[in-house]
């Protein structure tokens, strides 16, 4: 009965210990997944404008290339 008690209290423990780490790593993940911010702009450089989206460039039609990230 004892050794039921002490596993119980020593999974308690564990769970108290791993569980808040395993939250704070997948929480972290996620906020650096918000920070990722993509800039594109055109190649052909006919315009200086940079956007936040990818597509085609207004003036001359072409895709937006990813200039930097992060």
């Amino acid at each position: 009965m004892n050794k039921v008690i002490l596993y119980a209290f020593v999974g308690f423990l564990v769970s108290c210990v791993v569980l808040p780490g395993c939250l704070a790593v997948e929480k972290e993940k996620k906020m650096s997944e918000e920070k990722t911010v993509k800039h594109y702009k055109c190649p052909m450089k006919c315009t200086e404008e940079i956007f936040d989206k990818p597509g085609k460039c207004p003036n001359c039609g072409m895709e937006l290339l990813l200039i930097t990230e992060g």
